[in-house]
Parts: C-alpha cells; sequence; structure tokens
C-alpha cells in the first residue's frame, strides 16, 4: 500500500492526483496543479511566434504547449480510477492501526480518532493539523508547514501525505522506509548503485544509460566514502574549532596584557615626566646661581675699571691745567717744553690704557638658549615599534654553500637588534615563524648576513624582524635558492688519450676519428677512456648539464669515489651511467642495460639531477627538462663524484647552476 500511495502522488501538492493531467512525458499532474504550475513556470511565448514551454517537475523535460494551451493537455481517466478505488480501500483501515498509532504518539496526537493537532503551533489548543511529514515524524497545520516547512532545500525531498489519524498509524514505518537513499534521477525509486565520478546515488535503470558499467559502485560503498568524508570534515572542523579557540584565548591575554603594559606605561610617563621636572627645576637653581655669581664677578671687575677711568681723568685735568695753553702758544718758551714734557708724556701712557676696557663690556657673559631642548621635548612621544624591514632581493647573493641577505629598514636608529631566520622551502613551513622547520640568527647589528653551511641547490625562505623595547616586525618573505656545486674535469683522472680544454670543462678524445666497438671497455679493461668531475658529493641536491658537442658515443652518469676508471661506465654496482652508442640510447647499471626511447631531434644538452637524500639520479633533456630516466637508489653507501667516458667528439659541461624549479623531487619517484 505504501509503494502504490507514492506513485499515485502528485509531485506538485504531495497528495493523492484529482483530475489527473498526463503530460507528454508519461508523468501525471492534478488539473489544478498544472494550471498553477504552468502559470508561474511558463515561458511565455513573444511577438516572433514561439510557443510557451515549461519543464516537467519529475523529469525536467521541457514541454511545449500547442495553441490550446493547458486545455489541450489530455486526462488520465485510468489513473483516476486507480485513485479512487485507492481511497475507498484507504477508508477501510482497521482499527487496531489507529489504536498503535494511538499508544506510540500519545504526546503529540489528540486522542480523538477524527483529526490531529499541530505540533508547532503555539496556541492553545493547537490548529487541527492538514501534513504529516514522514521524514520530520511530525504534523503540521497549514500555516506552520508554509512557515516552518517551506517546499524548499532541505525539505524539497521530504514525503509529506494528508494529516488524519488513518494514515499516520504507519508513520514509524513510513519513517524507517523514507530513510533509504533515493535515485536522484528518480526520486520514487530506491537507490541501489552509487557514481563516485557524477558524486550521485542511482537505481538500476540509471545503469543502463551511457555512463559506464565499470564506473558506478555499490550503494554501500558510496555511503561509506560518505561517511569517511564526513568524518575527514568534521575532524577539520573540530581542529580548526580547537584553534580558533586558542587564537580567541591568545587574543584575550593580548587584550588584558595590552591594559597591564597600559596601565604600567601611563604610571611610568607621569613618574619619568616628574622627573624630568625635577632636573629642569635643579637645573634652574644652578643656572640662576651661575648668573648671580657671573654678575658679582663682571659688576666688581666693571666697578674697578670705572674707579681707574676717573682717576686718569682727574689725572688729565690737572697736567692741562699745570701746563697751560697760553704757554704754548708762545714758540720761543723752550724751558717750558722741557720741563712739563715728561710728565706730560706719562700721563698720556696712562690714559691710553685706560681707555680700553679690559673686559668685553658688549657681552655681560651669560645668554639661555633652549631651542634645542624645547625641540626635544616636543619629540618625546611612545615608543612604538620599528617599521617593517625590507629584504632587497636584487642585493642579495647567493653561491652553492652560502647565501648573503640585505636589507633595509626606515627606521634603523630606534631598531635594537634585528633577527633573521630561515627554513628550507618544502611548501609545509607556515608563516608563524615561532613553529618548528626555522633557524633564527639573532641579535645582528647591521642590515646585512652571510649564512654559511647551506645545501647546495635547496631552495629556502628568509624573513627578517625588527625589534626593539616596543615590539617587533618583520619583512615579508623571499625565497632564494642555492646555486649547484661548481667542479671541472679532473685532469689527475682523466685517460691519456683525452684532452682538456676551456679551462676544463670541455674533454675531448684524441682519436675521436678512429671508430671503436666498444669505447666504454669491458670489465676490468683500463682502455675505457673515462674522466670524473674534481668534486665529492655525500648531502644535498646537485644538478649540473652536459652538450654533447655531437658526440655519438658518451657516458654521463655518477659513480663512488674511489670507484676504478674501469668502474666509470655502469657495468657494475659501483656507478649508474645514461649511455649512447651510435644511435642507441640506455640506461646501464651493474650490467643491465635499459633501453631509452629519445623523442626527435635527440637533445643536444643532458642535465643530471643527483638528490643524494632521497637516493635519486635523474636525466632529463636540458632544453625541454623532459625527464629521460631515472634510477632509484635506497642510498648512497659512499660519497659519490661525476664520472664520463667519451668514445667520440667531445663533452663539455656547465656546472654552478641553480637547479630548475620544474625538477622538482617528485620526479625522481617515477
Amino acid at each position: 500500500m505504501d509503494s502504490l500511495e507514492n506513485e499515485l502522488t502528485c509531485p506538485i501538492c504531495l497528495d493523492l492526483f484529482h483530475e489527473p493531467i498526463l503530460l507528454p512525458c508519461a508523468h501525471n499532474l492534478c488539473s489544478g496543479c498544472v494550471d498553477q504550475f504552468v502559470a508561474s513556470h511558463c515561458a511565455s511565448g513573444d511577438q516572433s511566434g514561439f510557443l510557451p514551454t515549461f519543464k516537467c517537475p519529475t523529469c525536467r523535460e521541457v514541454i511545449t504547449l500547442d495553441s490550446k494551451g493547458n486545455t489541450g493537455l489530455r486526462r488520465n481517466l485510468t489513473l483516476q480510477n486507480i485513485v479512487d478505488g485507492y481511497r475507498r480501500a484507504a477508508a477501510t483501515v482497521s482499527s487496531p492501526h489507529r489504536n498503535e498509532f494511538d499508544r506510540t504518539n500519545t504526546s503529540s496526537v489528540r486522542e480523538s480518532t477524527d483529526q490531529v493537532s499541530c505540533q508547532f503551533c503555539e496556541l492553545k489548543p493547537p490548529r487541527q493539523a492538514v501534513k504529516t511529514c514522514l521524514t520530520c515524524k511530525a504534523y503540521y497545520c497549514d500555516r506552520c508547514l508554509r512557515v516552518t516547512h517551506p517546499r524548499k532545500k532541505p525539505f524539497i525531498n521530504h514525503k509529506l501525505v494528508p494529516a488524519s489519524p488513518g494514515n499516520a498509524g504507519t508513520l514509524s514505518a513510513k519513517s524507517k522506509q523514507l530513510n533509504a537513499v533515493h535515485c536522484f534521477h528518480h526520486v520514487q525509486e530506491s537507490a541501489d548503485l552509487y557514481c563516485p565520478v557524477c558524486d550521485m546515488a542511482l537505481c538500476k535503470s540509471c545503469s543502463l544509460g551511457p555512463r559506464p558499467p565499470m564506473a558506478l559502485n555499490a550503494l554501500q560503498n558510496g555511503a561509506e566514502r560518505k561517511r569517511q568524508d564526513l568524518e575527514m570534515h568534521v575532524t577539520r572542523l573540530s581542529n580548526q574549532k580547537a584553534e580558533i579557540q586558542r587564537n580567541v584565548t591568545k587574543l584575550v591575554e593580548a587584550c588584558q596584557q595590552i591594559e597591564v603594559t597600559a596601565e604600567s606605561q601611563e604610571s611610568k610617563l607621569h613618574s619619568e615626566v616628574e622627573s624630568l621636572i625635577r632636573v629642569i627645576r635643579e637645573r634652574e637653581a644652578a643656572i640662576v646661581s651661575r648668573i648671580k655669581d657671573t654678575k658679582t664677578t663682571r659688576l666688581r671687575k666693571l666697578t674697578q675699571e670705572v674707579t681707574s677711568s676717573r682717576q686718569c681723568l682727574e689725572s688729565l685735568h690737572s697736567s692741562v691745567m699745570y701746563t697751560g695753553a697760553d704757554q704754548l702758544a708762545h714758540r720761543n718758551a723752550r724751558a717750558t717744553y722741557f720741563r712739563s714734557g715728561e710728565p706730560i708724556t706719562q700721563t698720556n701712557s696712562l690714559a691710553q690704557k685706560i681707555t680700553t676696557p679690559d673686559c668685553d663690556i658688549e657681552c655681560p657673559g651669560f645668554y639661555l638658549d633652549f631651542s634645542q631642548e624645547r625641540a626635544m621635548l616636543e619629540r618625546m612621544n611612545i615608543m612604538e615599534a620599528p617599521s617593517p624591514p625590507k629584504i632587497c632581493e636584487e642585493l642579495c647573493t647567493q653561491s652553492h654553500d652560502k647565501v648573503t641577505i640585505q636589507w633595509r629598514s626606515p627606521d634603523h636608529r630606534h631598531v635594537a637588534a634585528y633577527e633573521l631566520q630561515y627554513a628550507v622551502d618544502n611548501n609545509k613551513v607556515s608563516d608563524n615563524s615561532t613553529q618548528e622547520g626555522w633557524m633564527i640568527v639573532p641579535n645582528i647589528k647591521e642590515c646585512h648576513y652571510t649564512i654559511n653551511g647551506m645545501q647546495t641547490g635547496t631552495r629556502y625562505i628568509f624573513m627578517v624582524k625588527a625589534k626593539n623595547k616596543a615590539g617587533t616586525s618583520r619583512s615579508e618573505q623571499l625565497s632564494i635558492k642555492t646555486l649547484g656545486i661548481p667542479f671541472q674535469f679532473d685532469a689527475h683522472s682523466m685517460h691519456k688519450k683525452l684532452r682538456l680544454a676551456n679551462h676544463s670543462y670541455t674533454v675531448s678524445r684524441e682519436d675521436s676519428g678512429k671508430k671503436s666497438k666498444d669505447f666504454l671497455g669491458s670489465s676490468k679493461d683500463n682502455s675505457v677512456c673515462g674522466v670524473t668531475g674534481n668534486v665529492t658529493i655525500d648531502s644535498g641536491r646537485h644538478y649540473w648539464e652536459v652538450v654533447t658537442c655531437q658526440s655519438t658515443s658518451f657516458t654521463i652518469g655518477v659513480c663512488y669515489a674511489q670507484a676504478a676508471r674501469y668502474d666509470w661506465n655502469g657495468k657494475n654496482p659501483m656507478s649508474w651511467c645514461f649511455c649512447r652508442t651510435n644511435d642507441d640510447w640506455f640506461a646501464r647499471h651493474d650490467s643491465k642495460d635499459t633501453p631509452v626511447i629519445m623523442p626527435s631531434p635527440e637533445p643536444k644538452k643532458i642535465g643530471v639531477l643527483l638528490d643524494c637524500d632521497t637516493g635519486c639520479v635523474a636525466f632529463f633533456d636540458g632544453a625541454s627538462g623532459r625527464m629521460i630516466y631515472t634510477f632509484r637508489v635506497s642510498h648512497f653507501e659512499r660519497p659519490v663524484r661525476p664520472c664520463f667516458t667519451v668514445g667520440n667528439k667531445s663533452l663539455t659541461i656547465n656546472t654552478g647552476v641553480t637547479v630548475p624549479d620544474h625538477l622538482h623531487p617528485i620526479a625522481c619517484s617515477s
């Protein structure tokens, strides 16, 4: 009966069909529902002559109405007869079902056999329920249904039936039945399959479509996958909740610390200002005392000058009166000249000395200038954290084992010290420099610093902090990659038939014009024309490039540092080589040759990536960066060095370069 009722229910009003209308897609709707649905969803034709269309609410098929409109759709009389028969059968439901429902739902359903009360009404008594939601297990009146259970997500797929004690008796059973997953495309069919590509639950009929059968899984597998995803999301939300809670705690503690610090600094400000006022008062008293002392000394000295000048003035007056102007008028009074000349001359000399004062009367000896002190007091303010420094990327330098960082700070004179922090850039280091993985160089006074002992061919991130008593500011992060280790061909390890050129970056073979059947030599054959690099490597990532210079017979690779010359060709466990013999390319290790199909055109430059930490020796096309072959080594037991053999022409190496970014360690995992 339950499945039959589902088939006889209108998908719009969720009630049994009333005067059902048969759509062209073979689905049915109530006559009144068709009128309302078409009026609200129909795309009316425009003046161009297009006919009105709408989509079926069940299968979403586009239905085009003819010129008759809704009246052109046919009624499904057979379905109407079936609905009428079902109504008559439902009316004869036995009373034991109602009694069972009454016993299990006494708290929410009235004892009356005629009506059911709404469970969401706040009125006393509540209104009569008109619908029962078998998914929510609740009864709704018309008003509460519109307010609390709208026909929108997430209630769009809930099953609503007319509220009555007769059909309410099966609420528990129907709810259990509707707990099953339904097909995404056929909402009335139970889902048996799950499509991980579309992330949908499907019924068996959907598996007959264009979707390949191998793409479908059992519904239990899909449910388990959903459960695992939900657990993962719940765990992530729990972690985020805990992280947010920790951040809130830190923020609250920061607020409390700010309040305590503000009160402390305000008290300190009052104390310092009072101390400055006391110092100013003390200096005021000292300066006043000095002014008074200077005043007394200068007045005493000037008084003495005045007294001496007055005495001299009286002497001059006496001398002039003694000589007499009338006696000087007679030119023949020679005796008077000899008698009065000497006293007058002495008096004149004394007067000249007194005429020039001993002290500077223009400068009183004291003047106050507080312009600098006033400007200093006007600049008095709270100390702030220094502005963030800026790392000058254009001034930073790097080599294979060290990096020099330079930065600028607009508040350098307010900075007590700098702190340089750096870490390996593995995309896992957090911006929070307090976490693990960061190396710290504290108490730097200058705006530059050189870090030694860096890993070769490794990308680092750097950050500079400026500190003073008021706080700390940090610069933006800068990423710098160290260069590859520089090396040349080792002349001491070179075969006698080889010659070096281009500052030992090029090696060539003397008899390159002669054809050799096996230039690589056999095991323990001293005729192997090989040479190694003048460097020993035991850790880090290293990259170098080899230009083949039209050579058609060569070997490129690495070998243990203590390996003999006949161990440089990959015919033993001590070397890993990439070889070419005429048109054949292959990788060789421990006498095992692995053919390699090279693209056309053949590469003229071979890149070699050695990662001692992950045990990887990879060969790349130096121009395109395409990986050619990779050796996977559990670990290198001893230090290694680059090795080469030359069959004809020459080889040129390019070392001390940065490891290209596209040669990520993941490339070595293949």
